[in-house]
């Protein structure tokens, strides 16, 4: 998936989460993208994508600490940093944008 791809449709799956504020895209090249969604009444969502390495990252941040993460990369893999260990590496199966926003939703259940 392109950048523009995976911009797009995230940028369609948050729009639909009543606790997202504002989604603010910085674009570095055509390869990578990163992006900070703040989340209402506190926190934000801070994403990374790069399209070459295929690497994902997304870390839900509140009270400048974060509380949750899924990631995707070379190395280890699809994997979550749970809300009660976030520096701990759960192995998962591999995650949709869908799912993700979805699993993001759970979480802010739990959280927000």
């Amino acid at each position: 998936m392109d950048v523009n791809q995976f911009q797009a449709e995230l940028k369609t799956n948050l729009s639909q989460l009543e606790f997202v504020e504002q989604i603010n895209t910085e674009q570095n090249s055509a390869t990578y993208i990163k992006i900070k969604v703040t989340l209402k009444p506190k926190g934000f969502l801070n994403i990374w994508y790069n399209s070459i390495r295929r690497t994902q990252s997304f870390s839900l941040i509140l009270e400048n600490n974060r509380k949750w993460g899924l990631d995707f990369d070379n190395r280890i893999g699809w994997h979550e940093h749970p809300i009660n260990n976030q520096d701990s590496h759960i192995s998962i199966k591999s995650h949709t944008i869908v799912k993700i926003v979805k699993k993001l939703q759970e979480v802010w259940d739990l959280v927000g």
